[in-house]
């Protein structure tokens, strides 16, 4: 055993210290890409022409949220954000009770809280995780700083 870990504890060490960073970059650059009401509207996704080209595109959607929920559940135990990776890739699949399981995660103020700081630090508007009476997206200080003139609820630009 003590041979097993002199001759691939290097490597081992290596490829966690990698999947660690690696997970970091991507876990912040999913959250960054996502819009700020991703949470609130229900993303149904895009219906293809072509009924073969959806069900493939379900499937590859599937196959990686799979793969991010089955990197986060070894990120609880091991080094990265195990929750949040989580959460995204319950995101991208498309099951029955995926927004009740979504709604329980985000319940967490620290799993909010830390999505919002990594948008922040990449000048990005806070995600809305609750609808607010009367919300119209990003504040008029939010626009001018994101470069945008007028969002509507959506947070697509809108003519003055």
């Amino acid at each position: 055993m003590q041979e097993f870990f002199t001759d691939w504890g290097g490597w081992i060490f290596g490829a966690s210290v990698l999947m660690f960073l690696g997970s970091l970059w991507f876990v912040s650059w999913l959250i960054i890409r996502l819009p700020y009401d991703y949470f609130l509207t229900h993303n149904v996704g895009i219906r293809h022409a072509n009924q073969l080209v959806h069900y493939l595109w379900l499937l590859v959607r599937n196959l990686f949220g799979i793969l991010l929920i089955a990197s986060g559940v070894a990120m609880l135990v091991l080094p990265g954000q195990g929750v949040i990776t989580i959460l995204l890739g319950l995101s991208l699949m498309a099951f029955p009770g995926k927004n009740r399981i979504l709604r329980w995660i985000l319940e967490r103020k620290s799993v909010r809280k830390t999505m919002n700081w990594i948008r922040r630090k990449a000048k990005k508007p806070p995600l809305v995780f609750e609808l607010v009476l009367g919300y119209e997206g990003p504040s008029n200080d939010d626009r001018q700083q994101f470069g945008r003139s007028r969002l509507d609820v959506t947070g697509n630009d809108v003519a003055k």
